[in-house]
């Protein structure tokens, strides 16, 4: 049966190709930000309402669908986020953005289409499926907030509850040779993925003054040099190095001209880490720097420390299922152990917290990484051997594929 269901999803995934390229093109087209999507809402709507597929509207554009199937059995949960990024478009695709300054440069336009094609697929194939499948179309992935943790909160995870997660990206493949991943190819990895994009806003307090007489000022610009030179230490000197961490200053202003000693500084940074332990040491040791350093200098400060996603980790047990279900699709030779774990952010995290979760890539062979007003999408062997790979998985979850 295995074997046979493995066949059918194949042949399924080519009949569906071109409604899911038409689908990735047209979601391309409008690319909307944040949790404002009604334009990307009402077609992942109309698509499902084609399949008689039952869904709930979370918070104006979030859907959450539900597929029933007629044994009951476990509970599966599929994510796929939606949201674009604020960037001007010079991909130079026939279907580039009608927003000026939106684009959809990450890839969440393809998950969409694939979720959905995905759904095509497991509907094709009710009568032999069991359990039911939940699918979660998830705005606000891009901001710090997260989305998925709202629709956590609106309670996707509930009634009935849900047994496991699968989520994918696409990645990026640049580099070619033997035993690298090529376009097309699967990636995954258990345990830590990718780690909790916490950010700081601080501002030190000095008195400001003629430039002349340092003496008589206190000089916030001298106190934040000492400042973000100490807090590099904080990793090399108080994190386990053999877990992962950083400290990142993104801005520092201060002053408007040469002459003059100014008031107070502002900085501002991201500090990641890949595991719970690590991300409380970075918060509190960098207070702790921060007020040595203005101490020292009788200087004051403000700190405003917000955490975002938590580290992703995911389930051993899932994951290797769904590996196991890529090599079914796409042979051994075509899937990848993602060998360390990545300090960029993802909100599925959320959900990796709550129930066993997996998280994959299907490569692409870009000409840039994502983020990149030239990003896109080449070829249609991604579209297809993700379909695939999703659809086998819920098959082998479900029902069990030896």
């Amino acid at each position: 049966m295995a074997n046979n269901i493995t066949s059918q999803i194949q042949n399924l995934a080519k009949q569906f190709y071109p409604t899911v390229q038409k689908l990735y093109e047209q979601l391309h087209q409008i690319p909307e930000l944040g949790w404002d999507l009604p334009q990307t809402s009402l077609i992942i709507q109309g698509e499902l309402k084609k399949l008689g597929i039952p869904f709930v509207i979370i918070n104006k554009t979030g859907i959450l669908a539900t597929l029933k199937f007629a044994k009951p059995g476990k509970v599966l949960l599929l994510r796929a986020d939606m949201d674009a990024l604020p960037i001007l478009e010079e991909s130079g695709v026939p279907y580039a953005s009608k927003v000026p300054g939106n684009m959809h440069a990450c890839g969440h336009d393809s998950h969409m289409a694939n979720m959905l094609g995905t759904t095509m697929i497991l509907n094709s194939l009710k009568d032999v499926l069991q359990g039911t499948i939940k699918l979660m179309f998830q705005p606000c992935e891009e901001i710090d907030a997260g989305g998925a943790k709202l629709m956590i909160e609106n309670g996707i995870l509930e009634n009935p509850n849900v047994d496991a997660a699968i989520a994918m990206h696409c990645g990026g493949c640049i580099k070619t040779g033997d035993n690298l991943p090529q376009e097309g190819d699967f990636e995954i990895r258990s345990g830590s993925c990718s780690g909790s994009p916490d950010d700081f806003f601080i501002r030190i307090i000095g008195k400001g003054g003629h430039a002349a007489a340092p003496h008589l000022a206190i000089d916030p610009i001298v106190i934040a040099a000492q400042f973000v030179n100490a807090a590099q230490t904080i990793v090399s000197r108080y994190v386990n190095p053999l877990r992962a961490g950083l400290i990142t200053f993104g801005t520092i202003n201060a002053g408007q001209t040469t002459n003059v000693i100014p008031e107070y500084c502002d900085l501002s940074g991201t500090a990641r880490s890949s595991d719970p332990d690590t991300r409380k040491i970075l918060k509190d040791k960098l207070e702790e720097v921060l007020k040595s350093c203005c101490e020292a200098f009788h200087a004051t400060y403000t700190f405003k420390y917000e955490l975002n996603y938590p580290p992703m980790v995911t389930d051993e047990k899932i994951t290797n299922l769904v590996k196991n279900a890529a090599a079914k699709i796409l042979g051994k030779e075509h899937v990848f152990e993602i060998p360390e774990s990545s300090l960029g952010a993802e909100d599925f995290s959320y959900v990796a917290e709550k129930v066993p979760s997996a998280f994959y890539r299907i490569t692409l062979a870009p000409d840039v990484f994502g983020h990149h007003p030239k990003f896109k999408i080449n070829g249609d062997k991604y579209f297809y051997n993700d379909m695939c790979v999703m659809a086998q998985s819920v098959f082998d979850f479900l029902v069990g594929g030896e």
